[in-house]
């Protein structure tokens, strides 16, 4: 994991500076966006829209900016453009202001993924070489990684000095590598820190070692203690300003754990949605995964051990998170789960599709309420971005046919669009913590900012003393992403909204 966020730690480390900081991704696959082939088919959602790789939401994470689509760069994108635009594209984006300031970033990172000597990289590398000569040679700096691997207790570097061969062989005038940032799983040892440094013709401090850590938010603090941040302060003509010692502090401060049990359609915890255990900094969780069809009495017929081990688990939570999920497959699962946290009094917080399943089970002897049509994983149906949801609104004065009738059972729609039409988010009241959102909060938390539902879901797993300092807390939260960057919701009309529980298809109700 810590592979991925070199380019997120060098810029938060610039921006604790004072730099205003952005950051461009370029990825060279031929696809237009992440949102057909990342892996697993997992994307990050910008504000604006934009499905975009992994990565872009580390850089929104630790940089605290808002990115649009555009900070994604593909080969896609560019052929369908015009390739020799790439670099006008660079310099264009890395202008845009991505904070309330309005102000033009001072720094810029721009990240080429993709493995040196692909042809997919290529026509990047090349735009790549002709922007240093645009920008001028004081205002570029090339930091290379690559990985040292680890054969039986020796670190290797015939890899890193073959990458850096084949970089020189591209272009000697393309070879300005200021700072090598070197990926392993242990510290990087003396000698070979002096190998690489010797055969890549680097200084051994621009050899960083950046190995695996219990936090990826503690990379920015390793690669501080390397002395990156001065170095990049003398080769860019920065600002000389240092850390203030209260930011490193925080890294050092998460001392509390609670279980959270997150749902997962997967095969282990690692390969849930990559937001999602980004969580885990807000208050130093357990991340503990259940995958929801072992929940189901269906499955102690073929499986006794896990469908054991998995109610297991549920029982042992301090907390439960369901980010949802397409198809039928779980859905059982999740219901019991879903139940089990009400009933228990275990704090809940369920978004996306998940929001719709409290809907389905709670309240039996009055409504039995089916909630749309959940079987479409295309997003053709689904609004992507960022938008406002205005809390505790009379409920009159949303035209739908069954708030009314739901409330009797003790939910309660606390937030709704700006329309009045979509109920966005419910809540159960008589709970510690019993939230359902359409939303997906995961987008917007940040470490030292995290987003207001899942602070809320952490502070009632630790105790009710908590979640009231925290309720108070929280009036004053301000979103990390600036108002400019909203998009505007589509307005359904009356007929089209009915019941309309975040735009899915009218739920049907039947009186028992």
């Amino acid at each position: 994991m810590v592979v991925l966020i070199k380019a997120s730690s060098t810029g938060l480390l610039l921006k604790t500076t004072g730099l205003k900081v952005t950051s461009i991704k370029i990825d060279p696959y031929m696809n237009i966006d992440a949102g057909t082939m990342a892996r697993q088919n997992m994307v990050y959602v910008l504000n604006d829209g934009g499905e975009v790789d992994l990565d872009l939401g580390n850089y929104e994470r630790y940089l605290n900016v808002t990115l649009s689509r555009d900070n994604n760069l593909t080969t896609g994108k560019i052929y369908r453009e015009v390739i020799e635009k790439e670099v006008d594209w660079i310099e264009r984006v890395s202008k845009v202001p991505v904070d309330d300031t309005g102000e033009e970033p001072d720094v810029c990172i721009v990240e080429l993924g993709g493995t040196v000597g692909d042809i997919e990289s290529a026509p990047f590398i090349e735009a790549m070489r002709q922007f240093q000569f645009r920008v001028g040679h004081a205002n570029f700096a090339l930091i290379h990684v690559s990985l040292v691997p680890d054969m039986h207790g020796e670190q290797k570097t015939k890899p890193t000095q073959a990458t850096i061969r084949d970089l020189r062989g591209l272009d000697s005038s393309y070879y300005p590598v200021r700072l090598l940032l070197v990926v392993s799983a242990q510290p990087l040892d003396a000698a070979t820190k002096s190998k690489i440094s010797m055969f890549c013709h680097v200084a051994p401090e621009q050899v960083v070692g950046v190995h695996d850590l219990s936090s990826v938010y503690h990379v920015p603090l390793l690669l501080e203690s390397q002395g990156i941040i001065q170095f990049l302060q003398k080769r860019l003509d920065l600002l000389s300003v240092r850390i203030p010692p209260a930011l490193v502090e925080k890294g050092h401060d998460l001392a509390n754990r609670w279980k959270i049990l997150t749902q997962t359609t997967l095969t282990c915890l690692s390969r849930s949605p990559s937001s999602i255990l980004h969580l885990d900094v807000i208050g130093n969780l357990f991340l503990l995964g259940w995958n929801p069809p072992t929940l189901s009495p269906k499955h102690f017929e073929s499986n006794p051990v896990r469908y054991h081990d998995a109610w297991r688990a549920l029982v042992g939570a301090q907390g439960i998170l369901v980010p949802g999920g397409f198809g039928s497959r779980g859905t059982e699962g999740m219901v019991l789960a879903i139940k089990w946290a009400r009933e228990q009094k275990v704090p809940f917080l369920g978004f996306a599709s998940a929001s719709r399943w409290p809907l389905s089970n709670h309240a039996p002897s009055r409504h039995r309420i089916y909630a749309g049509d959940l079987q479409d994983p295309s997003g053709r149906n689904h609004a992507a971005g960022a938008a406002t949801t205005l809390f505790n609104q009379d409920s009159a004065s949303c035209r739908t046919a069954y708030v009314d009738r739901i409330a009797e059972s003790g939910l309660e729609f606390i937030g709704k669009d700006e329309a009045g039409v979509r109920m966005q988010i419910l809540e159960l009241r008589d709970h510690p913590y019993f939230v359902g959102l359409q939303a997906h909060p995961e987008f917007c938390t940040r470490p030292l900012n995290p987003s207001p539902p899942f602070l809320g879901l952490v502070a009632a797993a630790s105790g009710k003393e908590v979640l009231r300092e925290q309720i108070q807390n929280q009036r004053n939260y301000v979103s990390p992403h600036p108002v400019s960057a909203q998009v505007l919701e589509y307005t359904p009309t009356v007929r089209e909204a009915g019941c309309n529980i975040g735009g899915s298809e009218t739920p049907r109700v039947i009186q028992d």
